[in-house]
């Protein structure tokens, strides 16, 4: 069920953002999200080469030398699902918020990489 209801969110377009009283909540994205998220497909169609959930977690791996400049692009896109990235050479770990799995994480990244965005 919850694979459906990402999958429905992730059709519409929806992305996380915060209200007025700071709760993450579904909403179109607005011109700058588009351009983060069009920046974030296009980083992830080009570094990432495996995407693997654990726990809370979701390793990355890219090409030696490039999980910096991937990391750097997966913050500015200001993901609500992410509490933060942690980069070295060839491997990205991004943490999940609270009641997020990595598996959920893999999941948004995954309609990024096959997807038509």
């Amino acid at each position: 069920m919850q694979t459906t209801v990402s999958r429905d969110i992730a059709q519409l377009g929806l992305v996380k953002v915060r209200d007025e009283d700071g709760r993450l909540v579904y909403s179109h994205p607005g011109a700058g999200d588009l351009d983060r998220l069009s920046e974030l497909t296009a980083a992830l169609r080009r570094f990432a080469l495996a995407l693997v959930p654990t726990g809370n977690l979701l390793v990355v791996t890219t090409p030696p030398g490039h999980a910096n400049a991937l990391a750097r692009v997966l913050d500015a896109a200001t993901l609500g699902d992410v509490a933060g990235t942690v980069a070295g050479d060839d491997t990205i770990f991004i943490a999940a918020r609270e009641g997020v799995s990595g598996a959920d994480l893999a999941e948004q990244l995954r309609h990024h990489l096959e997807g038509e965005t």
